[in-house]
Parts: C-alpha cells; sequence; structure tokens
C-alpha cells in the first residue's frame, strides 16, 4: 500500500464558509488559568474581525482542516500628533495538538511581510505577561533586520466589581449621548488625548461613523457628565456578547470553592449570577473614558455612575477598563474593587521608515489602549 504524502500547511486568507472551523478553532484553544475559558464566536466569527478595523483573518490549512488563525487589522491612528497607517495583529489561535509545529511562526512571518511591504507605517502586538509561548515568537524579529521592535512597556486590563452602590457627586448632571453630541465628544476626546499616542482621529464624522458600525455600541451606550450644560467627562459601555463570549470550561478546586461560596450569598449581596462550567462570564467594556483637562474627578464620578446603573441590572460580574502603567487616568479607578492583568505592549516599524519614528522616544508620550478590541 502506497505511504501517503505529507502535504504542506497552506496559509490563505479566510472566506465566509470557514466561520464554523473558526469558531470551532476558538473553542478548542481555551485561555488557561484559574479559570479555564474559551472564546464563543458564534454565529459570525467575522463578526469582531470586522470592528477592528480594516481586518483580514488569516489561517493554516492542512488538508481541509484550519488548524490555526490570527487576525491583522489596519487602521488610521495619531502618533507624536501626525496620522499613521498602522497594522494590529491579534486573535492568534493554535489547535492545541498543532502548537510546536511551526504554525505560530508561520502566521507571524506573514504579518512581518505585510508590515515591510504593504507601505504601511508601523504595526503593535499585545501579548500577556505569562504567555511564555507568545514571548518566545519575539526571537523571530532577528530573522528580520528590516523590521525594528520596540517595547511599549506595559498596560492592565482592569476587572472592576460592582458589589455595591458608590458615591457620585450630584452637582453633575449624568445622561446617556445622542448624535447631537458628535460635535461636542470629538471635542472633548481629543482634547483628552491629545499627547498620548496611538489613539484614533476623533472627529465628528469618526464618531458618528464609529455608531452605526454595530448595534451593540451605538450614542446610547455612552455616558456623559456635565455641569450647568458643559460637557466635562465621557465613558462608553459596550456589552460585546452578540459578537463575541467568554465561557467557562473549568474551575480550579479553589476557585471551585469561591463560586460555590457566593452563590450562597449572592441573593443576599444583591450579586449577579455566577457562572457555572459551560456558561458564559457576563461582562462590559468601558470605552473612551475621557475629560477636560482638570476634571479627572468628574471622570471618576462618571466611572461610579456607570457602575451604580452596571450593578442595577444584576447582569454582570465585572465591568473592564484598560489603562497604560503610565496613564494618570487610571487614577479615576482608585478606591474601586478591582482585579488586573499585565499585558506587555510592543511597536514595530519598517527600518526604512527609521527616520519618522526617531523624532522622540516612543514613550515620550503615554500610549492609548483600548482593550476591547482585542
Amino acid at each position: 500500500m502506497q505511504a501517503m504524502q505529507a502535504v504542506d500547511p497552506q496559509l490563505r486568507q479566510a472566506r465566509s464558509h470557514d466561520n464554523t472551523q473558526l469558531i470551532g478553532l476558538a473553542r478548542a484553544a481555551p485561555m488557561q488559568g484559574g479559570i479555564r475559558v474559551f472564546a464563543d464566536r458564534a454565529p459570525d466569527f467575522f463578526a469582531l474581525a470586522d470592528l477592528q478595523g480594516d481586518s483580514q483573518v488569516l489561517v493554516v490549512e492542512e488538508q481541509g482542516e484550519i488548524v490555526a488563525s490570527l487576525t491583522i487589522s489596519k487602521r488610521l491612528e495619531t502618533w507624536f500628533g501626525e496620522p499613521r497607517s498602522m497594522l494590529h495583529v491579534g486573535d492568534m489561535r493554535v489547535l492545541p495538538r498543532r502548537r510546536a509545529k511551526g504554525m505560530a511562526r508561520l502566521l507571524a512571518m506573514r504579518w512581518f511581510d505585510d508590515l515591510a511591504e504593504t507601505g504601511v507605517d508601523g504595526g503593535g502586538f499585545e501579548i500577556m505577561h505569562d504567555n511564555r509561548n507568545a514571548l518566545g515568537l519575539l526571537k523571530l524579529f532577528e530573522e528580520r533586520p528590516d523590521l525594528r521592535p520596540s517595547e511599549l512597556g506595559q498596560a492592565k486590563i482592569y476587572q472592576v466589581l460592582p458589589l455595591w452602590k458608590h458615591r457620585v457627586d450630584k452637582t453633575l448632571d449624568y445622561r446617556k449621548a445622542t448624535a447631537s453630541d458628535a460635535s461636542a465628544l470629538a471635542d472633548l476626546l481629543q482634547q483628552s488625548y491629545e499627547d498620548y499616542n496611538g489613539h484614533p482621529q476623533f472627529t465628528p464624522d469618526s464618531l458618528n461613523e464609529l455608531m452605526q458600525q454595530h448595534p451593540s455600541f451605538t450614542w446610547n451606550d455612552i455616558w456623559l457628565a456635565e455641569k450647568r450644560g458643559k460637557l466635562l467627562a465621557c465613558a462608553g459601555f459596550w456589552d460585546q456578547k452578540s459578537v463575541r463570549r467568554t465561557v467557562v470550561e473549568t474551575f480550579s478546586s479553589s476557585i471551585h470553592v469561591i463560586a460555590a461560596s457566593l452563590r450562597l450569598v449572592r441573593p443576599i449581596l444583591g450579586l449577579p449570577e455566577i457562572p457555572r462550567p459551560g456558561q458564559a462570564l457576563s461582562y462590559g467594556f468601558v470605552r473612551f473614558p475621557a475629560h477636560l483637562p482638570g476634571e479627572r474627578a468628574a471622570l471618576g464620578s462618571l466611572c461610579r455612575h456607570l457602575l451604580n446603573e452596571v450593578r442595577k441590572t444584576r447582569k454582570y460580574q465585572f465591568v473592564w477598563f484598560s489603562f497604560h502603567s503610565q496613564d494618570p487616568m487610571q487614577g479615576v479607578l482608585d478606591g474601586l474593587v478591582k482585579l488586573s492583568m499585565p499585558i506587555k505592549l510592543f511597536h514595530c516599524s519598517p527600518v526604512k521608515r527609521k527616520a519618522e519614528w526617531s523624532r522622540e522616544p516612543l514613550l515620550e508620550r503615554t500610549p492609548y489602549v483600548d482593550f476591547s478590541l482585542v
């Protein structure tokens, strides 16, 4: 009997008919930890990628089976006050049985090629601080002298627990935004992030376009804080369950005991449902937190108002905030009950564009962080 010939893995762009396999791949590649979870991207794997920018999903296929995937998103961002085209990469997944088989390398090298050859100004990616496999991929840059990687320090995802009602500044008025707020909101965001690197371009037109991208995040999902009619602060709340959910697969023994105890006291404390294995966590992302110069206290009060509104629903276990470690805005979370996950940030640019990136140190300005898109 003739032996079967080995077939080299094929790297290609994903198509709509790959949807079911990509959803299965996300489920088959869970995140490890005290709570083992997987991403449920049903019914449309591509929905989140479409929200991340001008995106393409790459897949590695072996004999008709998708064994790895990666999302590359092109975005227009502001760096040092100038517009720059950036290629962000993330959401890399490899079937557990195909890890250490060169799949991640194949995907990473494709991103390197796009960075070097498509005319973009640079790129970015994020890695969990304890993800040794992903951090090991940084060695691949040694094979690409045409690219220049740089560390952008560390950011944190904060998981704030809405356990009780918070005091807020009663001299402020709190309300939901409408389309008529586009100009004032764009001006507020631009002022707040003027000295940051990597933020979107905030204009009335860009905000109106953003609010029409998906029904899960609209004007009605942005909270405003005003004083005598003047807009002082804003913060959006994005529930992404229609595009992705984080499903609990298993608890460690210690987490299982904690979860069982919380279920007993949940009715007394007014807590949301505690998920069991097979059920999704319930959370939302705070997006575009911003304040006028000198009005950080207004943003802090607005965030507490938002948490109070979230708590009323008894639906969400926590609310996610994300800030760079050198961002003074993270001070609005002081005094709140929260957990945190550190994330390492990286920047990369073609060497031929070195002069454009050498005018100031990259960390001379605080990096803008929005992990709702990661």
